[in-house]
């Protein structure tokens, strides 16, 4: 293969495709991202209040109505999942971190397309 001063192999010009198809495709990277946020809300959304210090509380608290009034999903079963439960923090910063890949994914094909070499995209003189 010969490849000629200051190109760089893996970022060549190869078949052609409409812009709308490739649009397309970080559409669908953000949808599933949309659909894991709204599938972990039921997961993260656990209301841990009346789990006490690990041993419930005496006091007669309506927990199910309390979720419903405060907006949870559910209600904490067990008091030591109550209070030790970190999951929500790990269920967030994956869907954060995946999510902004797919951001970095599609910032890097815009900044590649809007070179000289592809000149695919102009950015406006404000963003510059």
């Amino acid at each position: 293969m010969v490849v000629n001063k200051g190109t760089n192999p893996a970022v060549q010009r190869a078949q052609p495709v409409r812009w709308s198809h490739f649009i397309l495709s970080h559409a669908f990277y953000f949808a599933a991202d949309l659909q894991r946020l709204r599938e972990a809300i039921p997961r993260i959304s656990v209301l841990p209040l009346g789990s006490g210090a690990l041993a419930g509380n005496p006091f007669v608290v309506d927990r199910e109505f309390l979720a419903k009034e405060l907006g949870f999903d559910s209600i904490a079963e067990n008091s030591f999942y109550g209070v030790g439960d970190r999951d929500f923090i790990v269920e967030f910063m994956m869907w954060a971190s995946l999510t902004m890949t797919h951001l970095s994914r599609i910032s890097e094909d815009l900044i590649v397309y809007s070179t000289a070499e592809f000149g695919f995209v102009t950015l406006s003189d404000a963003y510059r």
